[in-house]
């Protein structure tokens, strides 16, 4: 009789347990039956907004979208013929992600040297390879920032090839803030430079695909990119 009711009683706490699982992980459970259990979202969406995943099936990537009511999505994503993930608007059309083979071996840091080995003798003084993970930034109010950037991911390494912070200082000294007309745009080439005011491209890395890495193109200031841009597998 007492075997009886203590197995009544555990299984009525596991049962309880279950259901406060449900109630407390309901969105992720129903991210993970459709999308699958090591592909979440990393941050909430904006407000009146909620996730959706793209795939794209040439490059092999995919990613979480914003998909918000009641606003146009600044820009649609697509995928051309080479499998190059295009975002596009009224005005531009612009080279979003682009994935890359590699040999499993070479190392993040050994494909920087080969790209930084492409800038001319006048670039390689204005540039160097640098690491691109920001920590997520918060509000007073305890809100966190929806411009999209890369922050530390688990299986993830990012560098770029940008300005140096001593140059961008000089510029900035010069001008008393930010420069004027098209000088100081794309100082490192026109591959993986930017302009000055913009967030320059990077390369990720991903141990979960050793024979590949990808290219993010620049990316606005603002928060009109609305790709979790940690989310990312290819």
């Amino acid at each position: 009789m007492f075997t009886k009711k203590l197995t009544t009683i555990i299984s009525t706490a596991v049962l309880i347990v279950a259901v406060l699982c449900i109630l407390i992980w309901h969105d992720k459970i129903q991210i993970a039956l459709a999308y699958g259990w090591d592909s979440f979202p990393t941050h909430s969406p904006q407000k009146d907004c909620s996730w959706t995943k793209d795939t794209f099936y040439k490059s092999g990537i995919s990613f979480f979208l914003q998909s918000c009511r009641g606003s146009n999505i600044p820009w649609s994503y697509s995928e051309d013929s080479q499998g190059e993930i295009l975002r596009t608007n009224e005005e531009s059309r612009l080279l979003t992600f682009k994935v890359y083979e590699k040999e499993e071996s070479r190392t993040p840091l050994a494909i920087m040297d080969e790209w930084y080995a492409k800038l001319s003798p006048d670039q390689k003084k204005l540039c160097s390879v640098q690491p691109v993970d920001e920590p997520v930034e918060y509000f007073k109010d305890g809100s966190q920032s929806t411009i999209e950037r890369p922050h530390p991911t688990a299986h993830k390494t990012r560098y770029g090839i940008a300005i140096t912070p001593q140059v961008i200082q000089d510029v900035s000294n010069k001008f008393g803030g930010l420069p004027t007309g098209t000088k100081y745009d794309f100082l490192c080439g026109p591959d993986v430079g930017s302009k000055f005011i913009s967030y320059p491209p990077y390369f990720e890395f991903d141990d979960r695909s050793p024979s590949k890495y990808l290219f993010v193109g620049t990316l606005g200031n603002d928060d009109s990119v609305l790709v979790d841009l940690n989310s990312i597998r290819f």
